[in-house]
């Protein structure tokens, strides 16, 4: 079987034969009649994963306006993809450094391929060059919505005590 996409490149083909003299191609279109993408699900207006997206979380004031890391997860949670839970979550991590490594919550129609903000935040870490060990990170904090269906806490605070048993984590409510 030979997929290759057609002149103008507008569609996909599939070729169902190994003879090169012979070769049919077939659109995928007729493999796939009824097929399934966000648009099913989101309105048309609705951000896909990879656009620009913000949530419109903010914190009352609490008198920890300068605390860098708090903000840093909040800028997280704003960037979450969260479209089918509307549960938007987000994490920050610092190393001991003082290196910020943020990630939010990537979620699946699927749900159970959703990325939750700690792990996200942990791929930042390593791919950053974080490396050196996870007991280089030192603390974590978590922004959720109080109202949330779907809890990022318990995870995040399981993980991150498996991997860093002396980080420190607080979570912040929206």
């Amino acid at each position: 079987m030979l997929i290759t996409s057609s002149d103008d490149e507008k569609e996909n083909k599939i070729s169902n034969t190994c003879n090169d003299k012979d070769q049919e191609f077939t659109p995928l279109s007729h493999f796939l009649p009824h097929r399934f993408g966000p648009d099913d699900l989101l309105g048309k207006d609705a951000p896909l994963l990879l656009e620009p997206r913000r949530n419109g979380l903010s914190f009352t004031s609490d008198g920890c306006e300068n605390d860098e890391l708090k903000h840093a997860a909040l800028d997280a949670a704003n960037m979450s993809y969260a479209p089918y839970s509307g549960c938007p979550s987000g994490v920050a991590l610092i190393d001991v450094e003082g290196k910020i490594y943020k990630g939010s919550y990537m979620e699946s129609a699927a749900y159970n391929p959703s990325l939750p903000p700690v792990q996200a935040a942990i791929v930042a870490y390593v791919a950053s060059g974080g490396g050196g060990g996870y007991e280089r990170i030192v603390r974590a904090v978590l922004v959720e919505k109080s109202d949330a269906v779907i809890k990022q806490e318990h995870t995040a605070r399981l993980l991150l005590q498996c991997i860093s048993p002396k980080c420190e984590v607080k979570v912040f409510s929206v």
